[in-house]
């Protein structure tokens, strides 16, 4: 899946002229964490509410709330924003964005056209969204079964073509590699396959002939 079906298109923006005043009040407002930092429609920056946390407190220690709020008046997010944030384009792979906010540890990405202009914004929330639809979460009336499959070439095929002759109708098929629950370690031999089924799938009658044939369910 790409960003592009998952983004925020046409994202709330500040500019590195914003007074911080104006921002605390967005993030009250708006009830959001960041904002990407845009000029002449292209990404400079990214500020986030904890940019902000770090930057009031220290000045609140000294200054008088009038004096406080003055300060927020005529300082910039240009003293504040993070400058060159990571970024991601439309056609980024969904599972590629989610490695890039794990890895750079961020909670959303400017999504950008090749000259960096602005065309969306990608949150975790909205990640959460795509995950949740490609584990079939957002299916009415699905059927979840887990199994624990040995990883060979042929285990899903295998798997599959049991499931086919029940007619079954397979609405999401995700597969990961297996945990050692005692080292909780990888464990390279085994590999744990989770579909959803159709309600109109007999699944009492699957579980059970796919367990006399041996296949580990969870």
């Amino acid at each position: 899946m790409k960003v592009k079906y998952w983004m925020i298109e046409n994202p709330i923006t500040v500019t590195p002229e914003t007074p911080i005043f104006d921002l605390r009040k967005m993030f009250k407002e708006k009830a959001i964490r960041r904002f990407p930092v845009v000029e002449n429609k292209k990404v400079v920056g990214i500020v986030t509410l904890t940019d902000y946390l770090r930057f009031a407190p220290s000045q609140a220690t000294t200054l008088s709330i009038h004096e406080l709020e003055y300060l927020l008046i005529n300082e910039k997010v240009k003293k504040i924003m993070t400058k060159k944030p990571h970024k991601i384009y439309p056609d980024t792979s969904i599972e590629l964005a989610a490695k890039m906010m794990r890895d750079y540890h961020v909670g959303g990405l400017p999504v950008v056209e090749k000259d960096d202009t602005l065309v969306g914004f990608l949150t975790e929330s909205k990640l959460f969204d795509a995950f949740m639809e490609v584990m079939g979460m957002r299916e009415k009336g699905g059927d979840r079964i887990t199994f624990v499959l040995e990883n060979k070439p042929s285990m899903l095929a295998d798997l599959l073509n049991e499931l086919r002759s029940f007619n079954a109708k397979i609405i999401s098929i995700v597969t990961t590699r297996a945990i050692n629950p005692e080292t909780k370690e990888i464990d390279s031999t085994k590999r744990i396959v989770s579909i959803v089924l159709d309600t109109t799938t007999n699944l009492e009658e699957v579980i059970k002939s796919l367990k006399e044939k041996g296949y580990y369910i969870e």
